[in-house]
């Protein structure tokens, strides 16, 4: 059997193309964010509980905020909460309050889980969604080649990752996170 590619619709949406138009023609979107290169970052490792050190951040002060939370899985005693999301919702609370107001946050996770006890990503969207003021912006596939393995259903291939922002107007760089499209990439069938 020959398969034939089908082509990326998404080219002829109207409304990506007239954002690349304006792109073109150096006109920015109500949303746009400009970005500034500090001169100087840093980069601090602690070892210490996260809400206790959220809570000595000051307001609105960091950019991103990356976090890969335990997933209530009881491995370890890290790992074990008797109430997950009453746990996950300070963590959250806290940094909404020190995410700047064009600042995103992305959490890893997984939605392998099988009950509401374990931290999967699905309690948290739900929470964020009707507890929070964050906006999700949407779901990110982290595809890797070698999974866990699993004996009573599917290995995973891949963990999934939520991208929240306070507002609509934050920081996006499509360009700096694109792998290029082309032969190298497409596998013969």
């Amino acid at each position: 059997m020959m398969r034939q590619a089908i082509h990326n619709k998404s080219h002829n949406n109207s409304g990506l193309m007239q954002l690349n138009r304006m792109q073109k023609d150096n006109i920015k979107h109500k949303t746009s964010v400009d970005l500034v290169v500090p001169d100087k970052t840093n980069c601090v490792l602690l070892h210490m509980d996260c809400i206790d050190l959220l809570r000595t951040i000051p307001d609105k002060s960091i950019q991103l905020i990356l976090i890969d939370p335990p997933y209530n899985l009881d491995l370890a005693y890290w790992d074990t909460f008797e109430n997950y999301i009453g746990w996950a919702s300070k963590w959250l609370e806290e940094s909404y309050r020190v995410l700047s107001d064009n600042g995103s946050m992305v959490v890893f996770g997984g939605t392998q889980f099988q009950d509401v006890k374990s931290g999967d990503l699905t309690e948290i969207i739900y929470h964020c969604r009707h507890k929070t003021k964050f906006r999700l912006v949407n779901t990110i596939v982290w595809y890797y080649k070698n999974g866990m393995s699993a004996h009573r259903y599917f290995a995973n291939r891949h963990e999934e990752a939520i991208w929240l922002t306070k507002t609509d107007k934050y920081y996006f760089d499509l360009d700096s996170v694109r792998v290029p499209y082309g032969k190298r990439n497409c596998k013969k069938h």
